[in-house]
């Protein structure tokens, strides 16, 4: 059951379910806010930076301590720092810079770096570009700086070239493992302890040695024993048992 009570603080009628309230919700807010606010700044030293007021187990003020926050998460101590090494929505690879600087002004793209490092500054109006077309792979050897419009021409023959030359090696390699199998287990053993073989030519070359020495097994083998025929022979004469009857007992009682 609610009851009409008039608040103390504005005057206004207002529905409670107690009749010790004295103060409606508005109001509660307000003078709650402002209780906590003089309890906070009471007994308080002022701010060691701007001399303002500081609230309890503070160091600085609220305007200090905000201006400060942006430079205690530089770096190393951000949560979200990630060896200074970040990846664009493109797929390329952006590391950090600059220690200084704050947003994508600390950041630049890896490739140009890794460039810059090898041959010095790019030319105006060029671009480094990746031969294999795999962004990521910022190995010097797989960069070249062209002119914008030669690599607006020329954009694709590098990579293609290089796919053409992947191709071609991968072509080859199934028949040097054919030649390489027909020599036997013992280059097969040499080739696999060298380490220079893929994953899917590892599995391969075990696969052919596990088949050889499975061969060698079996040749090696001693010839079975042939199994001895055993001549028919008259059966003997099986033993009769003669069975005797035992008369059966009667119970019943005579008179």
């Amino acid at each position: 059951m609610s009851i009409s009570i008039k608040c103390q603080g504005c005057g206004v009628q207002f529905e409670a379910l107690r009749i010790i309230k004295r103060w409606c919700d508005e109001c509660y807010r307000k003078r709650r806010k402002e209780q906590q606010g003089r309890y906070e700044h009471h007994g308080t030293d002022p701010c060691p930076r701007c001399g303002g007021a500081m609230v309890r187990r503070a160091s600085l003020c609220r305007s200090c301590d905000n201006k400060d926050r942006a430079v205690r998460h530089l770096g190393e101590n951000n949560p979200n720092w990630h060896q200074g090494r970040t990846r664009d929505k493109f797929g390329y690879v952006h590391v950090r810079v600059s220690a200084t600087a704050k947003g994508t002004k600390a950041y630049r793209r890896e490739h140009l770096v890794v460039w810059e490092a090898a041959h010095g500054p790019i030319p105006k109006g060029w671009l480094v570009h990746h031969l294999n077309g795999i962004k990521d792979d910022n190995r010097i050897e797989n960069l070249v700086a062209m002119s914008r419009s030669q690599h607006h021409r020329n954009h694709h023959e590098p990579w293609e070239e290089r796919i053409r030359a992947l191709e071609q090696e991968l072509r080859m390699r199934p028949a040097e493992l054919d030649a390489l199998i027909a020599q036997g287990p013992d280059a097969l053993k040499a080739v696999l302890d060298s380490g220079s073989l893929s994953d899917d030519e590892t599995q391969r070359v075990q696969r052919a040695l596990s088949r050889m020495e499975r061969t060698v097994e079996v040749s090696t083998e001693a010839p079975a024993e042939e199994p001895s025929v055993a001549v028919d022979s008259e059966p003997e004469p099986k033993a009769h048992t003669v069975r005797r009857s035992i008369p059966r007992l009667s119970t019943r009682k005579k008179g």
